[in-house]
């Protein structure tokens, strides 16, 4: 038995009321001055936190951490699919960036996912992709998704989306 999760949010901060509009303004600055590129990738090398980490010391080779987390681990992306009875993550499947929302299988052993997401294995992917049973990013790509794909479902072989979006 395989069960999906997604959404593992993301970084969270906190602003001074007179300071909302640096981090905007900041994030608008960095974006016009950047060039075009292809998906990100996640490294998988370096661990994170489910949640913002406030303070850091270290102490010899020991690196302590402070903030609104839970867990550090190695990264998983916006969804991982993982074995229901023993909660060990099922292996491959591409790294998501973004937040899977959607997931339904199609029925020869991979997954059509959909959200809020804009790579899939370091490939671009607009909130929308097809996973094979091998862990590869499929080349099926029908549309570019703008907005966030809230459902999905596969019937008598046609994929049925639905959710916030409309296509580009």
């Amino acid at each position: 038995m395989i069960t999906f999760i997604g959404d593992f949010g993301g970084t969270v901060s906190r602003v001074s009321r007179r300071c909302r509009w640096l981090p905007k303004a900041v994030a608008v600055v960095v974006l016009l001055s950047a060039p075009p590129t292809s998906a990100q990738t996640l490294d998988d090398r370096l661990w994170c936190t489910d949640d913002y980490i406030s303070a850091m010391v270290r102490d010899g080779s020991t690196l302590y951490l402070g903030g609104w987390f839970q867990g550090v681990g190695m990264p998983t992306g916006g969804g991982v699919p993982f074995d229901g009875a023993s909660g060990a993550f099922s292996r491959p499947f591409p790294p998501v960036l973004g937040v899977v929302r959607a997931v339904t299988p199609d029925g020869s052993g991979g997954w059509f996912i959909g959200g809020s997401f804009t790579g899939v294995g370091g490939v671009p992917r607009a909130s929308l992709a097809h996973i094979r049973a091998d862990g590869s990013v499929s080349d099926w790509y029908p549309y570019w998704v703008e907005g966030t794909v809230l459902a999905l479902v596969m019937c008598r072989g046609d994929l049925y989306v639905g959710g916030a979006f409309w296509f580009a």
